[in-house]
């Protein structure tokens, strides 16, 4: 529950490549460019399930993700359209569930997360896609409308494609939640009821030691760094925090 608000405020927010593609109108065929893509969108959830073979699958509940399309480019045979800003809006219902198969380990007192696999499907009822905000046309027959029509009901039917270049973030994703889980912390604060003495308490650091997987959950064992009187000793002290899994 606690996740979404520990995650960067920037990760659900990125750029796109230009995407490409070709169609059939009135036995014509044209290119489209789709350019300018950006995304951005909420995290609302985040549920952990540890695995055998040191895995852990991670689902994030995505919301009110926007993928804005700064412009649409058609040409054809003494044809072309331009079209303005589309968007097209996913889990403005319910989350939608981008699920990432890792392996988490510790090298160098730092946590690696390796991407195994990607799921990632958007539900029909949770998908939408707007009216391209102006189009002009160029050639004869050509038409404002069609071009419109063409445009929203091609998105739609390209939701595999989205759902693709959705799961072509995740690589990005996990390099930013790998990023933020080696942030150092001050562990005085969560480990202040272990120190025996009212007085002289020292500021603790904590790194990470050893991450362990198995079907039942996570065990990480977080090493600490006692900082006393300007010195820096590393304590011989093991903290294990065990995170089960539900």
């Amino acid at each position: 529950y606690a996740a979404p608000q520990l995650v960067p405020a920037d990760l659900l927010t990125g750029t796109i490549a230009d995407m490409y593609d070709s169609t059939e109108a009135a036995g014509r065929q044209f290119s489209v460019q789709f350019s300018g893509i950006s995304y951005r969108g909420q995290l609302e959830r985040v549920y952990l399930k540890a695995l055998a073979d040191d895995r852990v699958n991670v689902q994030l509940g995505l919301r009110n993700v926007i993928m804005s399309i700064g412009g649409t480019y058609i040409s054809g045979d003494r044809h072309s359209a331009q079209a303005g800003p589309i968007n097209v809006g996913i889990g403005h219902n319910a989350p939608v569930w981008l699920s990432l198969d890792l392996t988490p380990s510790v090298v160098n007192r730092r946590f690696k997360l390796r991407l195994n696999g990607v799921t990632f499907q958007i539900p029909p009822d949770n998908f939408y896609v707007t009216q391209p905000a102006g189009v002009s046309v160029q050639g004869f027959g050509m038409r404002e409308d069609r071009v419109t029509s063409s445009l929203v009901s091609g998105l739609y039917g390209s939701r595999g494609r989205i759902e693709n270049e959705v799961r072509n973030v995740a690589p990005k994703i996990v390099q930013q939640l790998e990023e933020k889980l080696n942030l150092a912390f001050d562990a005085g604060p969560l480990l202040s009821g272990l120190w025996p003495l009212p007085v002289y308490e020292p500021q603790l650091k904590a790194w990470p030691d050893a991450v362990v997987v198995d079907k039942d959950g996570l065990t990480v064992v977080l090493g600490l760094i006692v900082l006393e009187r300007g010195q820096i000793e590393e304590a011989d002290v093991i903290v294990q925090v065990v995170v089960v899994a539900v």
